[in-house]
């Protein structure tokens, strides 16, 4: 029925004495922050941003040592995940 168009959200605007819906469109908007991994702006699959349990997370077991967690700004630590592409590239590179 809309198409590409689906309701990211819905803003109320006031037209005489009713209220009509705007829908904005949300095809070509980017995933969400926390969706990415913050050294290579790719899928981070993390099961707590996707809304998953997070014990089915693939990073629950997953080692991150801290010279990579050391290549975060500080303002992202702890606060976004790593893929698990980065994570096995570095644990190449460095040899841990």
């Amino acid at each position: 029925m809309y198409g590409n168009l689906m309701p990211r959200s819905v803003i109320p605007i006031e037209k005489g004495e009713r209220n009509i819906h705007k829908f904005e469109e949300t095809a070509n908007q980017p995933p969400p922050a926390e969706m990415l991994c913050p050294l290579c702006s790719r899928d981070n699959r993390c099961a707590v941003a996707a809304g998953d349990n997070p014990a089915s997370c693939w990073c629950v077991n997953a080692v991150f040592p801290s010279g990579l967690l050391e290549r975060l700004p500080e303002a992202l630590r702890d606060k976004v995940c790593i893929c698990m592409s980065c994570q096995q590239s570095f644990l190449r590179e460095s040899g841990e």
